[in-house]
């Protein structure tokens, strides 16, 4: 294979062209056209017609070709209402579940938006979907409407044929004069995006246990599982060592609130990111009224009448298996923070709070941060650990005017919360 490159960088490859022509054959382009059906793709290994072996990769080929020829892409807007039935037949362990696409069919009719859905066919078959919705983004001080992508999918069978590939780079090429953002990125999507010219980070997941319970299962069999409750106890006193940490910021009054202000859009544009995605009140209502089951609660805090911070908490059941029996993992999760003054009340401090409001019947509570300051502080001096990394990414059309706009592509210049992130993961 590495010889073949090599040759071909001198000499051309097996049709006659230059690198330079190859480089400018797009994947994306270069799969829609495999027509025919009689030919190998592979420089090296044409195509055996006569014998056992050669019937059999005949077979093959023609099963590659089914999957690689017309390839199209078809623009779907499911409307307020919503229209999940295209998804049946579409949906494997790895993509949104039914639940995470209704939370966001609820988001958006509390908002009033739509929700588009690109999808991917190849011969008549529907083989993926890219689900996305509009988004308002702050630069610079003024606001700016954008699109926030979710659920990537491509079902197992496509992804080897490029489906992906074309999906992205159709929707992309349909955004050129607009700003495209999603959040929970795979490591598999991770590159699709990277060659189709979006900027992607891995955002840190710092994690604090709350209950013992599920690790202990998951350890050593689940023999340990009696210690359940001496260790609790050990997290018990963790948690009130935590607890003098946030001792500068007792003389605050802590609600919850079941309308959200309109002090709360003050705090957000006070944020002193030069770019930022714009989660107005609307949009955190919304966010906190979608999805029932999760028992979103909004807290803010107040210096006598004035309200300097807020946080949105959530509670995730997700099933998993231990000795081969179904358990409910409960995780709690910091979905949105802002804070007035930084000085006054500390980001790294708010977060701190929030996470110890998860209590009994929750076994581990997570943010995920982006900050060095932040990260460094609940990493190093409150020992959280980090249980995972997720993709951010964001991708500037071709034809939005970015060269007014400094730093644009610099992650450590953006404001970014996790959000509707949690719903479905790309």
């Amino acid at each position: 294979k590495h010889r073949w490159r090599l040759r071909a960088a001198h000499h051309g490859d097996r049709y006659g062209r230059s690198v330079e022509r190859r480089e400018k054959d797009h994947p994306a382009e270069r799969i829609r056209h495999r027509h025919d059906l009689g030919r190998s793709h592979h420089p090296h290994r044409p195509l055996r017609r006569f014998g056992i072996g050669g019937a059999l990769g005949l077979i093959s080929q023609l099963k590659h070709n089914r999957k690689t020829v017309d390839i199209k892409t078809i623009n779907r807007t499911l409307g307020l209402e919503g229209d999940d039935g295209v998804l049946q037949g579409l949906r494997d362990p790895h993509g949104m579940a039914a639940p995470g696409f209704r939370t966001l069919q609820e988001f958006t009719r509390l908002l009033g938006i739509p929700v588009h859905q690109l999808l991917v066919c190849s011969d008549g078959t529907i083989t993926g979907h890219l689900f996305s919705f509009p988004m308002k983004f702050r630069f610079r001080g003024d606001v700016v409407e954008g699109v926030s992508g979710m659920d990537l999918f491509v079902c197992e069978e496509y992804r080897k044929y490029g489906h992906g590939m074309v999906l992205l780079d159709d929707y992309f090429n349909a955004l050129r004069k607009q700003v495209f953002e999603a959040y929970g990125i795979s490591k598999m999507a991770d590159p699709l995006y990277k060659f189709c010219g979006a900027t992607t980070v891995p955002v840190p997941e710092l994690s604090m246990p709350v209950r013992s319970r599920i690790k202990l299962m998951l350890a050593a069999g689940g023999r340990f599982r009696l210690l359940s409750p001496m260790v609790d106890v050990f997290l018990w006193c963790y948690r009130m060592y935590l607890k003098t940490m946030i001792a500068p910021i007792g003389k605050f009054s802590w609600r919850e609130l079941k309308e959200i202000p309109a002090e709360v859009d003050e705090i957000v544009f006070a944020d002193k990111h030069p770019y930022a995605e714009w989660h107005d009140v609307q949009y955190l209502q919304a966010l906190k009224d979608c999805d029932a089951a999760s028992n979103r609660r909004f807290v803010g805090a107040y210096r006598g009448d004035e309200m300097v911070g807020f946080y949105l908490t959530e509670v995730k059941k997700r099933q998993i298996t231990v000795n081969g029996k179904p358990v409910t993992n409960k995780v709690g999760r910091v979905l949105e923070w802002g804070t007035r003054d930084d000085k006054g009340l500390p980001e790294k401090l708010l977060l701190l709070h929030a996470l110890l409001q998860f209590k009994g019947g929750v076994d581990s509570a997570c943010v995920h941060v982006m900050e060095p300051e932040v990260v460094d502080f609940l990493q190093n001096t409150c020992k959280l650990k980090i249980k995972a990394h997720f993709n951010w990414g964001i991708k500037i059309g071709d034809e939005f005017p970015c060269a007014e706009m400094p730093g644009i592509k610099d992650i450590s210049n953006w404001r970014v919360r996790t959000s509707m992130g949690d719903v479905g993961l790309y």
